[in-house]
């Protein structure tokens, strides 16, 4: 059997992480700072690259800091359902 290097389990820490720790800062100052400096950021890049665990990095950085309220939506579910 031919092993899968493709994990399902989204956002699950890899073996061996390359740190990001620059971008989660600059993204997370970025929503915090007053005025916000930017409203969206769009994370991209090919299958396996890390996109998920850098979200999740981001937002247990935003879950610390006592003004955010962090939520985590579904799209295999009614998000609006979800979030009320």
């Amino acid at each position: 059997m031919k092993f899968n290097t493709y994990s399902l389990i989204f956002g699950k820490e890899p073996a061996e992480r390359i740190s990001r720790s620059s971008v989660v800062t600059m993204v997370s100052e970025s929503f915090s700072s007053e005025p916000a400096i930017q409203q969206i950021f769009m994370i991209t890049g090919v299958r396996d690259s890390g996109k998920t665990v850098l979200m999740n990095e981001i937002k247990s950085t935003l879950q610390k800091k006592q003004e955010w309220i962090v939520i985590e939506l579904s799209p295999e579910r009614d998000m609006l359902v979800s979030l009320a």
